[in-house]
């Protein structure tokens, strides 16, 4: 069986299919004129002020009762719309991510009720360029931005909301003469129909479900939820991460629609609408020369969405399986803005030590001896490494957070070796559990009743790599304590500082079940697994982030790496893109799987170097690391069937590039560590596709193997094997090739490849800050000299940051921390500096590109009358200064005479 054949299709899920049904037959031209729909409202009378918004009740126009109830709220910081909807009373509770858990608290002060206003048939929030209006019957909501509609809510009468109800109960359809000629008849307000003639199969899949061998036991029925939004204007649609397709998103409307469904899709299919191991439930548009608009579907259950293009307009149609129904609306200038205040209003990111971005060497089947002669490899080979990760013949018998002792017979002496090589460990941690009471985080567990549990209420049990394994129900607040406790230094042996952790499988995977996860039906206390499915993911990495700050006494930033998240991930460390093969295919879809997460607000991800599975040639491991280098989380990690993979196996040509690709990475390891200190205190993307830069360049939009490392550089894949030139297209502006500094046309151009590194260019007008000096890790270089590589513009302008800190604790809050700039301007050269700790590293060269005119001369400004006269040199056009006598913090001025 195919890895495609194990998960389910849309016409085999029940809730999509009814979903869609109901979307085909609104758009249906009928005889009569008239089409089926569902109109809900809000009642006027049970309409109420509260803080920033109203609260209110709402039914379907085939009910004489309203069934539902809800808020809507605006926030003044962000101006972001919050909507919600849910039962008045329900049969059984329904799930609502809680709020904390994904956006963020700092961010949600509510306007003032001067900017509400209330009428009998519409409410309207005005708050700077932003307004919103909400139409009670039928209901709907317009979204504005300085006078321009961007956003329609339910504009296509798509909403529905299938409330619980008993098996047999049944509704006697209020005004069905409504429903014209369509062939169905209602059960009940909520849009789930019976099977009347036409060959519709709407009604299978309420009560239960069976796909393949397995049923889905449903006791509480049919409890989906489906909403429309139409985007105003747009030409593109981004977001919904994570799947292996282009970035800008198709039009689904004959096809497949987009799912989100945390899922195990080892070697997953490329160009594929199907769900990968993450899912990010937001969608922001891109209109030409205008704003834009943004939505988050907070659900956090299997979701569908379809896409299709309009006239004027794109229409997208979100279908979830549980859960209420609640979403927040955006509206920004630009696509960036948009991008930037989802990542903070989510977030915040939590800002990574350097060490994270640096270089990580990874397989599954390491031991300690492995583990030490790779270490020695790297420097034997000169070769930069900030750590080395073990998989999970690492522990004891797959019972996390132990070690094999027969594989690492002294865990603390190869943790000493590696810290007093200024590298770290990391150790796996899944969130499967061995069923021992010898174990015990099993345990513990058990005996506070912390583990997933079937419909009878006892532990579900299948199979995983412990073999019969139980499962953590990191949903649940006390469980996240419990493995944070196991991680911290009392409880989890023969662990020191040098030791991290990653958690794979947290999907959750297994090994042998309906699109191998745990059943729909499997229980999280209250809650069906079914409704916070995609929520799991991020909650054990949530855990395992604690337990590591927690065991520090909350001095060290933590860093942990995980495979599945959601929206809000970003908070607990990085992600990387699953288990690829090594092939070009894997490798040219790397690129826009990376920018879709950016996208959503998850910038610190990376795929596996070389590709998961198999063996690849030393052309495309070598184009690998090249593209490696330039993404956030950089690794290589490999299955344990592939052959060793570590750089110097290849031999050469082979590990002279991969070198030279690896100690580039080091040398930009400042200008990285200040894009993600902005990204953590303002949501600006490490990574970024070219429609953010350029949403009014038509012809960036679509471009997705390309990608802007910050403002200043811009990367170009190479994924065919022997590709001699490239097509790149560099926006208007100035650009200079990274690598020899010579000054590109802008436009369409074709480069010629090289061997040694992927086409790299620096933009005009912006200033990088390196570190030239190759070590063996980036604790090494914390003292090094400083570089800086200046671009001009066209009028002959550049700016840079800089951010330092110690790289690994919290002092940065305290003001502990450089952050200064470097500009030119009027033939000046300004390097300015905050500072709040004491580093003297020396900035002995600065390298100026596109001075149309060479200086006779360039002077310092001193305190003393006579100025300093600096040095430099000229090759083809680029001046050089060396031996400079400035320091990283202390300001200084040079002029070109």
């Amino acid at each position: 069986m195919s890895h495609g054949d194990l998960m389910k299709s849309w016409t085999e899920s029940s809730f999509c299919y009814r979903n869609r049904t109901l979307s085909k037959n609104n758009s249906l031209s009928k005889p009569s004129g008239l089409r089926f729909e569902i109109k809900y409202a809000i009642l006027p009378d049970s309409v109420m002020r509260i803080p920033g918004g109203i609260s209110f009740k709402a039914g379907s126009a085939f009910e004489d009762q309203p069934f539902l109830k809800g808020e809507i709220i605006m926030y003044s910081t962000t101006g972001n719309l919050h909507t919600y909807f849910d039962e008045i009373i329900p049969i059984y509770k329904r799930f609502r991510i809680p709020t904390s858990d994904v956006l963020n608290e700092n961010l949600l002060s509510r306007v003032p009720h001067s900017c509400i206003s209330i009428s009998n048939n519409c409410v309207i929030w005005e708050h700077a360029s932003k307004k919103y209006v909400l139409n009670l019957n039928p209901f709907s909501i317009n979204c504005y931005y300085l006078g321009q509609l961007y956003l329609t809510v339910n504009g296509n009468s798509l909403m529905n909301f299938e409330r619980y109800r008993k098996k047999n109960e049944k509704i006697i359809v209020k005004n069905a003469k409504n429903i014209g000629d369509c062939p169905m008849k209602i059960i009940d307000a909520t849009g789930i129909y019976e099977e009347v003639d036409g060959g519709l199969k709407i009604a299978e899949g309420l009560w239960s479900e069976k796909w393949k061998q397995w049923i889905d036991h449903k006791p509480r029925g049919p409890c989906s939820v489906g909403l429309d939004f139409e985007f105003e204007k747009a030409t593109h649609l981004f977001g919904l991460a994570a799947h292996a397709n282009s970035l800008a998103l198709q039009d689904t409307a004959d096809e497949a629609p987009y799912r989100l469904f945390n899922f195990d899709n080892f070697m997953y299919d490329l160009g594929s609408t199907k769900p990968l191991y993450g899912s990010s439930t937001f969608l922001l548009s891109r209109t030409k020369n205008e704003a834009s608009a943004g939505i988050f579907w907070m659900n956090s259950s299997d979701t569908w969405v379809d896409i299709s293009t309009h006239d004027s307009y794109k229409r997208t149609h979100w279908m979830s399986e549980a859960g209420i129904m609640e979403f927040v609306l955006m509206v920004e200038p630009s696509p960036l803005k948009v991008i930037e205040s989802f990542t903070m209003f989510t977030g915040p990111p939590s800002f990574p030590p350097l060490y994270s971005l640096g270089y990580h060497q990874s397989r599954w089947n390491y031991s300690q001896a492995d583990v030490k002669e790779v270490s020695e490899g790297f420097d034997k080979n000169n070769i930069p490494l900030d750590s080395i990760w073990t998989d999970i013949d690492s522990v004891d018998d797959f019972k996390y957070l132990t070690w094999n002792h027969k594989l690492f017979p002294n865990p603390i002496e190869i943790q000493d070796y590696l810290n007093l090589k200024g590298r770290k460990m990391f150790m796996i941690a899944d969130p499967h559990v061995k069923r021992s009471f010898k174990y015990p985080i099993y345990a513990e567990a058990h005996s506070k009743g912390l583990l997933v549990t079937d419909i009878n209420g006892y532990e579900f049990m299948e199979d995983c790599w412990p073999g019969n394994a139980c499962w953590l129900d990191f949903c649940n607040i006390d469980t996240r304590k419990l493995w944070a406790e196991f991680i911290g230094f009392n409880k989890h042996e023969d662990s020191t500082s040098c030791l991290s952790f990653w958690n794979d499988m947290n999907e959750p995977a297994l090994f042998f079940g309906p699109e191998k996860t745990l059943p729909k039906w499997t229980l999280h206390g209250d809650y069906e697994h079914r409704e916070v499915h995609n929520l799991y993911g991020m909650y054990i990495q949530r855990a395992t982030y604690e337990g590591a700050y927690n065991r520090s006494l909350g001095k060290d930033r933590p860093f942990i790496l995980a495979r599945a998240f959601y929206t809000g991930s970003q908070r607990y460390g990085a992600r990387w893109t699953g288990d690829s093969s090594a092939i070009w295919e894997y490798l040219d879809y790397s690129a826009p799987l990376m920018l879709s997460m950016a996208v959503c607000g998850l910038c610190f991800t990376g795929g596996d170097v070389g590709g998961y599975f198999s063996d690849p040639c030393p052309e495309l491991f070598v184009r690998w690391y090249q593209l490696g280098a330039f993404m956030p989380f950089f690794r290589s990690h490999s299955d344990n069937l592939s052959k060793r993979r570590e750089p110097w196996k290849f031999g050469q040509p082979a590990l002279s590039l991969i070198r030279e690709a690896i100690q580039d990475r080091y040398k930009l390891l400042p200008y990285w560590y200040t894009l993600f200190y902005q990204y953590c205190c303002e949501g600006t993307p490490v990574i970024l596709p070219m429609f953010a830069l350029y949403p009014a360049d038509d012809f960036s939009i679509t471009l997705d193997r390309q990608f802007h490392i910050g403002p200043a550089l811009l990367v170009v894949s190479i994924s065919k094997p022997l590709q001699k030139s490239i097509s790149v297209y560099l926006p208007e502006g100035r650009w200079y090739d990274y690598h020899t500094y010579q000054e590109c046309d802008h436009g369409n151009i074709y480069y010629q490849t090289s061997e040694f590194w992927i086409p790299s260019f620096i933009k005009g007008g912006h200033a990088i800050p390196r570190q030239d000096t190759l070590r063996s890790c980036s604790r090494d270089m914390f003292y090094d000299d400083y570089t800086w590589i200046v671009a001009l513009d066209r009028n002959l302008q550049s700016q840079g940051q800089i951010y330092i800190d110690d790289t690994c604790t919290y002092q940065y809050k305290s003001g502990k921390y450089i952050f200064a700039t470097m500009s030119f301007a009027n033939l000046s050269l300004k390097y300015q500096v905050h500072k709040g700790m004491n580093l003297h590293n020396s900035i002995s060269k600065i390298v100026i590109l596109g001075l149309s005119k060479i200086p006779e001369s360039i002077f310092a400004d001193d305190s003393s009358e006579e100025k300093l006269s600096i040095p430099f040199s000229v090759l083809d056009g680029v001046i050089t200064l060396k031996n400079c006598p400035f320091h990283i913090d202390e300001p200084f001025t040079l002029n070109f005479y």
